[in-house]
């Protein structure tokens, strides 16, 4: 096998039209994990992030169900993602299910998903100061799980899975089939600001 060899940070990076801080400039989603693990206090500040971010009324409507690999939530997690997913994202160290309060008090929380995904990025950017990278998948079953994790039911009811945080220590990209490979080391694009920016005076 050929020797361990992770993808450089630094080559990841999008060039930006304007200085941007290296937390988010340098910030990329891997397919490939190491088999190392991340420390409870590490995975712990992250989600204390999570818990500080911004959110309508103070609502917080976002939960989180935390999966170790080699534990049972993240087998639970890993089996309803899709089959390509669940190809790469076994060899995390830790799977998190993002879930929505999507209804309280029987009300409608139609900012929910945009609060959670506010609470999410803030986990994502606490990790990556931890060296520590992170994946977003959509690719999931999200009423598998929340049938799985009893979500939408009783106590949890209005809540409801959305994504999924795939958590590690990135890796080496030749642990990939051929084609997840490619799209490892492909370079990162963006869309240019001004194609972005509507309307500015």
């Amino acid at each position: 096998m050929s020797e361990q060899q992770t993808v450089d940070a630094g080559a990841r990076r999008v060039p930006t039209s304007e200085p941007v801080i290296d937390l988010i400039a340098g910030r990329w989603s891997p397919r490939a994990f190491s088999d190392a693990t991340v420390s409870d206090a590490t995975l712990a500040a992250g989600l204390e992030a999570a818990r500080l971010a911004p959110s309508a009324y103070n609502s917080q409507p976002w939960r989180f169900i935390v999966g170790r690999r080699g534990g049972h939530v993240f087998d639970r997690i890993l089996a309803h993602l899709i089959p390509f997913n669940q190809g790469w994202a076994r060899d995390a160290a830790a799977l998190v299910l993002n879930v929505a309060v999507i209804e309280a008090d029987g009300r409608k929380a139609p900012l929910a998903l945009y609060d959670l995904g506010l609470a999410v990025q803030s986990l994502v950017l606490q990790l990556q100061a931890s060296d520590v990278a992170s994946h977003q998948i959509s690719g999931i079953d999200p009423d598998a799980l929340d049938s799985e994790f009893g979500l939408g039911a009783g106590e949890l009811a209005g809540l409801h899975a959305v994504t999924v945080t795939v958590i590690g220590v990135p890796g080496d990209p030749a642990q990939l089939d051929a084609g997840t490979r490619e799209r490892e080391t492909a370079p990162r694009e963006r869309l240019p600001l001004d194609e972005l920016v509507l309307l500015a005076d």
